[in-house]
C-alpha cells in the first residue's frame, strides 16, 4: 500500500484499528469487539481475504473529560424574554415580580450556551460554533470534571490479502477495540430505582419538548415581533412561555404535590402504637432524633477536637426527652398536655419530610433544576397548614387520622387545580403552535416541515408523560388506599369538608380514601385507557412483522427481494399510520378525554351522584362503571395482600423487572439527551470515555508501539449517534491530544441501523439538522446527488461514511436515500453488490440495504455483507 497522508508514512507492516460501538440492545462488555472478530473470521469473502485467529489483550485507559478549546462568540442579552414577565411587571409590585423571576429562573433546565443562543445575538449565524448541536454538547461536557479508568479489550489479528503476489509483503495487522457505554446509561435493579428512573424519564420528556420549541423560536424569533410591544405580540415568545410553564407544572408542581400527599397520607401510622406506650415512644424517639441531629452537626462543624463536646448530643437528647415527657403528658402540672399522639404525628411528619427531601427531592433536583426550590415553596405552606390541623385535632389515633384526611382534601384540591391548569396550557400550546407555523408560510416548505416536526415533539413530550404519569400515580394511590384499611381506625366516621358532602355526610376513613382515588379518575378513566390501548395496538400492528424477524431471522434467499420490499413498505406506511391516527389519538383525543374526565372528576368529588358525562351520553354508563373495577384490579395486582407492605414491594419488584428491558432502551436515548446533572450527566461520561480511547490510539497506538495507518469506527444503532455527534464536535473543536487523528485522512465511519434520520432528525430537527442530507434527486438510487450537503470529511472529519440497514429496522434505516427511490429495499449480496449500493459522486457516502430484518442481527452470521464491508474498508485503508 502506498504511503499517504495519515497516521504514519513509510514502508512497513500496515496496522488498522477498528472500534466497535454497540447500540441500545442488551450488550455485555466485550461482545461487540468479539462479534466483529467472529464476522471477519467466518463471513469475510475468501476470494478477497482471510484472517488469522485473533488473540485477546485487556487494556486499561485513563479517562479524562473532553476539553473544549473554542470561544463561543454570542453576545449576551440581559433581561427576561417571555411575555409572562412583561405581564407581571405591569400587574404586580416589582418585589413580587422579582420573586417570580427567581423562582422561574431556578427551574430553567437549559444550559448557559443554549441560553446564549436563545437570548443572545450570534455574530455569525453560519459559524459552526453557534450551531445548536455544538452548543448542546458544549453544555453537556463543560462542567464535567471527574476522572476514572476504562477497562476495554483489544483483539489482535492479521488480514491476508487473497491477491497478494509479493512474498515479502507483510499481512495487515488488525486490532479491534470496544467502546462500551451501556454501563454509563443503564438501570439498577429493584422497584425504587427502576420506577424512580421511569418517573424521571417522564418528567424529562417535557424538557426535550421545550428545547424543540426554543430552537424553533431561535430560528423565527423576529417573526411578528412588533417594535413597540416586543414579546407582547410575538407569537413565538408566547409559544415558548406556555410550553415551558406546562412542562414545569408537569415536572415540578404535580410531582411535589404528590410527595406532600404521601407525607400526610402516612400521617396516622404512628397512631397504631398502643396508648400505654405512646408517651414513652414519643419521648424516646425525640431524644434519639435530637441526639443524632446534634451529633451530625458537631461532626460536620469540626467541634470534636475537645472531647467533652462529644457528650453534648446525649445531654441535649435527654433534656429534650424530659421536656417532651412533660409536654405530652402534663406531668409538670402546667395545666396543659399537648398529647403524645399529636407529638408522634409531628415527629413522623418531620421524619417523612426529611427522608423524602434527602432521598427523592435532592437527587431529583440534580436532574431537574428547581425541584428543591419548588419543594420548599410548596412544602412550607402545606407543612404549616398540616401542623395547624394536628394541633387542633383530638389527641388520639382517630383525631390524627381525621387531621390527615383534612390535609389530603386540601392537597387533592391543589392537584385537581394543577391538572386543570396543565391541560388548559396544553391546549393553548396546540393553538399557538398552529398560529406560529402559519406565520412562517412565506419561509417555504422546508421551514414549515421543520416547524411541524418540532411542534410534534413538543406536544408528544407533554401528552405522553402526562397520560402515563397520571395512570401510574393513580394506580399507586389506589393500592395505598387499599393497604390503608389495616392501619386506620374503622370504628368512627369522618365528615368531609368539601368532597362528597352532597351524597353522603360521613364516611369511614378507609371508604373515604378509597372513593377519593376512584372518583378522582372519573368515569372516563376507562375510556382513556381504551383509547391508549387502541394506540398501542396500532403501534404493535406496525412493528410485529419486523419484531418477528428478530425472533425468526429470514432466510438469505429472497427471490426478487419481495419480502425485503414488502417489509420496508409496510414499515414506511406504518410510520404514517403512527404519525397520523396514532398521533391524533395520543396528542388530541386522549388529552381531550383527560380534560373532560378531570372536569367530570371534580363534579363527582363535589358530590354529584352520577357522572355528568354519563347523564349527557347515557351509552357511556357501562364503560364509566368499570373505572372502579379496573383500579381495584390494578391495586390488587400491586399489593398482593391488603395487610402486607412486604408483599406490596415484592409485586412491584416483579413488575419492574418485566419493564426493565423496555425502560432500558428508552432510557439510553433519554439519558443521552440529558443535560443535568451537568457535572456528571451520562453523555459527558460517554464522550469522556470515547475520547480517552481515541487519545489512547493516538498516543500509545498499537500494543507494540507502532502507530496505526487507519481507524475504522463500526457503530450500531445508538452507538452510531454517539460516534457521529462526537466526531462532529471534534471536527468543529479539535482536541490537541487528537492532532494525529484530526490531521489524518484515513478515518472511516461505518454505521448500522442508525436512527439519525428516522428518529433524531425527525424528533429534534433543529438539533440534528446536519443529519438531514437529502439527495438531489428522488428518482435515482445510484447517485446521491452533487455536493448540496457537506461532505463527511467536512461534517465529521472522516474520509468516508458508510451506512447499512435492514428494510424493517424500526429504529434506524437509510440516511441519504430518498423514501421514494425505486429499489430502496433491494438486498445487496455478493452477486449484485454494484447494482444496489448508493454512492455519491465523490465516493464519500455509501449506503446499502441488508435485506429483510429488524434492529438486531447486524453482528452475526445473518449479515455476511457487514463482514465484507468491514473487510473492504480495511483493504481500502
Amino acid at each position: 500500500m502506498m504511503a499517504e497522508e495519515g497516521f504514519v508514512k513509510g514502508d512497513r507492516t500496515k496496522k488498522v484499528a477498528v472500534i466497535a460501538v454497540h447500540g441500545i440492545s442488551d450488550q455485555k462488555p466485550y461482545e461487540s469487539a468479539r462479534a466483529i472478530a467472529d464476522l471477519l473470521l467466518t463471513q469475510a469473502d475468501p476470494a478477497q481475504s482471510t484472517y488469522a485467529p485473533f488473540s485477546e489483550q485487556f487494556i486499561r485507559v485513563k479517562v479524562a473529560r473532553v476539553e473544549a478549546q473554542q470561544q463561543v462568540n454570542i453576545e449576551m442579552v440581559e433581561g427576561w424574554n417571555h411575555p409572562i414577565s412583561k405581564f407581571l411587571d405591569g400587574v404586580l409590585p416589582r418585589k413580587w415580580a422579582e420573586v417570580f423571576y427567581r423562582l422561574w429562573d431556578s427551574a430553567d433546565e437549559r444550559g448557559p450556551f443554549m441560553r446564549r443562543l436563545l437570548t443572545g445575538k450570534p455574530a455569525d449565524r453560519k459559524d459552526p460554533l453557534t450551531q445548536p448541536d455544538y452548543l448542546f454538547i458544549r453544555d453537556q461536557i463543560d462542567e464535567y470534571q471527574k476522572k476514572s479508568v476504562y477497562d476495554s479489550i483489544c483483539l489482535e489479528g492479521y488480514r491476508i490479502d487473497a491477491h497478494q503476489t509479493s512474498p515479502e509483503k507483510s499481512p495487515t495487522q488488525v486490532h479491534i477495540y470496544e467502546m462500551y457505554w451501556a454501563d454509563l446509561s443503564r438501570l439498577g435493579s429493584g422497584f425504587v430505582r427502576i420506577f424512580g428512573e421511569l418517573y424521571q424519564l417522564l418528567f424529562h420528556l417535557g424538557s426535550l419538548g421545550r428545547q424543540s420549541v426554543d430552537l424553533l423560536r431561535a430560528e423565527h424569533q423576529e417573526v411578528q415581533k412588533h417594535p413597540a410591544f416586543g414579546n407582547w405580540l410575538n407569537i413565538w415568545a408566547w409559544y415558548g412561555a406556555t410550553e415551558a410553564l406546562a412542562a414545569r407544572i408537569l415536572s415540578l408542581f404535580l410531582p411535589i404535590l404528590n410527595l406532600c400527599l404521601l407525607v400526610v397520607a402516612l400521617l396516622s401510622l404512628p397512631g397504631n402504637i398502643p396508648e400505654p406506650y405512646a408517651g414513652s415512644v414519643a419521648t424516646v424517639s425525640t431524644g434519639i432524633l435530637l441526639t443524632v441531629c446534634v451529633g451530625h452537626r458537631l461532626l460536620h462543624s469540626n467541634k470534636t477536637a475537645f472531647w467533652p463536646w462529644l457528650l453534648l448530643p446525649f445531654f441535649s437528647g435527654i433534656a429534650a426527652a424530659l421536656s417532651i415527657e412533660g409536654l405530652v403528658t402534663g406531668k409538670f402540672d402546667t395545666g396543659f398536655a399537648f398529647g403524645s399522639y399529636r407529638w408522634l404525628a409531628i415527629e413522623w411528619a418531620v421524619l417523612l419530610g426529611a427522608v423524602i427531601w434527602y432521598a427523592l427531592v435532592k437527587p431529583y433536583s440534580r436532574h431537574r433544576p428547581g425541584a428543591d426550590v419548588f419543594a420548599i415553596a410548596i412544602g412550607i405552606p402545606l407543612g404549616l397548614a398540616t401542623f395547624g390541623l394536628i394541633c387542633t385535632a383530638a389527641n388520639s389515633h382517630l383525631g390524627i387520622t381525621f387531621a390527615s384526611l383534612r390535609a389530603i382534601e386540601v392537597i387533592y384540591l391543589l392537584l385537581m387545580g394543577g391538572w386543570m391548569v396543565f391541560l388548559l396550557l396544553y391546549f393553548s400550546t396546540l393553538a399557538i403552535a398552529g398560529l406560529a407555523i402559519a406565520s412562517i408560510a412565506q419561509n417555504g416548505d422546508s421551514a414549515r416541515t421543520l416547524a411541524r416536526r418540532a411542534a410534534w415533539t413538543a406536544r408528544f413530550a407533554l401528552a405522553f408523560p402526562a397520560l402515563l404519569f397520571s395512570f401510574l400515580t393513580l394506580s399507586l394511590w389506589t393500592a395505598l388506599a387499599r393497604l390503608s384499611k389495616s392501619f386506620v381506625p374503622d370504628e368512627a366516621f369522618y365528615k368531609p369538608l368539601w368532597f362528597f358532602r352532597a351524597i353522603q355526610p360521613v364516611f369511614k376513613p378507609f371508604d373515604f380514601a378509597h372513593d377519593l382515588t376512584v372518583f378522582s379518575g372519573s368515569g372516563l378513566a376507562s375510556i382513556v385507557i381504551l383509547a391508549t390501548v387502541l394506540a398501542l395496538i396500532l403501534f404493535l400492528w406496525v412493528l410485529v412483522p419486523a419484531i418477528l424477524t428478530e425472533i425468526f431471522p429470514p432466510e438469505t434467499k429472497d427471490p426478487d427481494n419481495l419480502f425485503s420490499q414488502g417489509l420496508g413498505n409496510w414499515l414506511n406506511n406504518g410510520f404514517r399510520l403512527i404519525l397520523g391516527p396514532g398521533d391524533w389519538i395520543i396528542s388530541w383525543v386522549i388529552p381531550f378525554l383527560f380534560f373532560a374526565g378531570t372536569i367530570d372528576g371534580i363534579f363527582l368529588l363535589s358530590g354529584q351522584k352520577t357522572s355528568v358525562l354519563v347523564m349527557l351520553l347515557p351509552w357511556l354508563k357501562p364503560i364509566a362503571g368499570s373505572t372502579e373495577t379496573l383500579l381495584t384490579w390494578v391495586a390488587a395486582f400491586l399489593t398482593a395482600s391488603a395487610t402486607s407492605l412486604i408483599a406490596f414491594g415484592g409485586r412491584l419488584n416483579q413488575l419492574s423487572l418485566g419493564l426493565r428491558g423496555a425502560i432500558d432502551a428508552v432510557l439510553d436515548v433519554d439519558n443521552y439527551l440529558r443535560l443535568h446533572p451537568r457535572d456528571d450527566n451520562p453523555s459527558a461520561r460517554i464522550y469522556a470515555r470515547y475520547t480517552s480511547l481515541l487519545r489512547y490510539l493516538c498516543r500509545q497506538t498499537a500494543p507494540d508501539g507502532e502507530p496505526y495507518d487507519a481507524l475504522i469506527v463500526v457503530a450500531h444503532s445508538q452507538g452510531s449517534v454517539i460516534s457521529a455527534d462526537l466526531l462532529r464536535f471534534l471536527a468543529i473543536d479539535p482536541d490537541p491530544e487528537l492532532k494525529r487523528l484530526s490531521e489524518s485522512k484515513r478515518i472511516y465511519l461505518f454505521t448500522m441501523g442508525s436512527p439519525l434520520r428516522q428518529l433524531y432528525s425527525y424528533a429534534f430537527p433543529h438539533l440534528y439538522r446536519w443529519a438531514i442530507q437529502e439527495p438531489a434527486s428522488a428518482e435515482t438510487i445510484l447517485d446521491l446527488g452533487p455536493q448540496v450537503n457537506p461532505r463527511p470529511e467536512t461534517l465529521l472529519g472522516v474520509r468516508a461514511w458508510v451506512n447499512s440497514f435492514r428494510s424493517g429496522d424500526y429504529v434506524g434505516r437509510h440516511i441519504w436515500r430518498s423514501d421514494r427511490a425505486a429499489q430502496q429495499w433491494f438486498r445487496v449480496d455478493a452477486r449484485n453488490t454494484p447494482n444496489f449500493i448508493s454512492v455519491d459522486r465523490t465516493q464519500t457516502r455509501r449506503e446499502f440495504c441488508l435485506g429483510p430484518g429488524a434492529h438486531t442481527h447486524y453482528w452475526d452470521k445473518y449479515a455476511p455483507e457487514v463482514a465484507r464491508e468491514i473487510d473492504r474498508l480495511i483493504r481500502e485503508s
